[in-house]
């Protein structure tokens, strides 16, 4: 952040009708040494202009960083080579007990229709479902248009003062900084709550509730501890290893992490001073969304209860992270 010293200039306009001061200027300490235009709008705002080399730059590095984070939240959480060939646990010889896997739920496979789901052996009896991409086209277009309306808001009723940057002979006024800002941080910080998840999946074999349905017919040895690579007849290992990365939810760590992130962020920059404004109520439904995405994975049994909770333990964690990020 550039530090200015303020010239002698009064910042209100004199009273009993006269003209307004004239324009100051600014000394920029630690920047470029250019001087820094500072006018009065008609809504009585302190408007500055000054010059920021470094922040197209900046941008672009920041951009690379932030694709990259994304490409590997997809490789170590989606494809199956990626994620089997970094996988840190030995899923043929993991050990299970039949409280683990009891009592048996249905497989809901996303590839199939809700009909085909139902028509299974196991008679799948959940009505409500939701396929990947209505989760994730609204965890990056919600939030994109939730800020792009706060801050056209914000542009028409500014509560400060008012500064426009200038880098390259490029204009970028507080309406496109702020918007670019919030956006990227919010991606960052998922990317960051998504790999954490990710990982500890790779990490901690723990089943599905579906597990069952994916080993095939397992015989439980009562109460006796069985292993996965004797006692599941499946030849489909790939879906079998998947069926054990239960902890935690990777959904759920994204929903609850963007829900947190959102309405803190409503709550901020849509309070009114000195009332209780439209944040909190513009928060429910960002905070139901955030509860239908994390809880689906529970009703489809592909995550229990503590797997979810942890998930947005997590989510909830890095969402105050990154919101503190914002307010430094």
């Amino acid at each position: 952040m550039m530090a200015y010293e303020q010239q002698p200039a009064s910042s209100h306009p004199p009273s009993g009708g006269g003209k307004a001061n004239p324009p100051s200027k600014m000394a920029v300490k630690g920047g470029s040494g250019k001087w820094v235009k500072v006018t009065r709008t008609k809504g009585g705002h302190l408007l500055q202009e000054g010059e920021s080399l470094p922040l197209i730059p900046m941008g672009v590095a920041e951009g690379i960083v932030l694709v990259i984070m994304i490409v590997m939240n997809y490789l170590f959480r989606f494809d199956p080579k990626t994620r089997d060939a970094s996988s840190l646990a030995d899923y043929p010889r993991v050990t299970l007990s039949p409280s683990d896997v009891l009592p048996p739920r249905p497989y809901y496979n996303y590839s199939l229709s809700l009909a085909d789901n139902q028509n299974n052996e196991y008679s799948f009896g959940v009505s409500f479902t939701m396929q990947e991409y209505a989760f994730f086209v609204p965890l990056f277009v919600v939030p994109l248009l939730l800020t792009l309306v706060v801050e056209l808001v914000q542009r028409q009723f500014p509560r400060g003062h008012i500064k426009n940057v200038v880098s390259f002979d490029l204009p970028f006024p507080p309406f496109v900084r702020r918007t670019l800002r919030f956006y990227y941080v919010f991606l960052f910080y998922g990317s960051l709550a998504g790999m954490a998840a990710a990982f500890l999946k790779l990490l901690i074999p723990k089943p599905r509730p579906h597990f069952l349905a994916v080993c095939d017919g397992a015989t439980l040895p009562g109460n006796l501890l069985f292993n996965v690579s004797s006692s599941c007849s499946t030849a489909d290992w790939p879906a079998l290893r998947e069926s054990l990365r239960s902890f935690p939810s990777y959904h759920a760590t994204l929903a609850f992490y963007a829900g947190t992130f959102l309405v803190l962020y409503l709550m901020y920059t849509c309070q009114l001073k000195g009332t209780y404004s439209s944040g909190g109520l513009l928060s429910l439904p960002v905070g139901v969304m955030a509860a239908i995405g994390g809880l689906h994975r529970w009703v489809t049994y592909h995550a229990d209860g503590w797997d979810v909770a942890w998930g947005a333990a997590i989510g909830g964690v890095v969402a105050l992270w990154a919101v503190s990020d914002l307010g430094e």
